[in-house]
């Protein structure tokens, strides 16, 4: 008798869950999460764009600007 027995029942070794399974369940959950967060943090933003104050909207307008000028500078080296 080659095959292990317990009590007259062969034991089969099987791993305990298949390598696809779990890496789909991983994969999705990877997915779900992301879905999640970047739901909430879209919303966030809209309803925090709804309500900007004129202050809100000037540094946003300078941030925007600022980084368009550093893009730009560090462009023009390139060439």
């Amino acid at each position: 008798m080659s095959e292990k027995s317990i009590a007259g029942v062969p034991v089969v070794k099987k791993p305990l869950v298949d390598i696809r399974v779990l890496r789909c369940t991983m994969v999705e959950t990877i997915q779900d999460t992301w879905r999640e967060y970047s739901a909430f943090y879209i919303s966030y933003l809209n309803k925090r764009w709804d309500n900007i104050s004129p202050m809100e909207y000037g540094i946003v307008l300078v941030s925007i600007a600022v980084v368009g000028w550093l893009l730009m500078r560090s462009g023009a080296k390139k060439a």
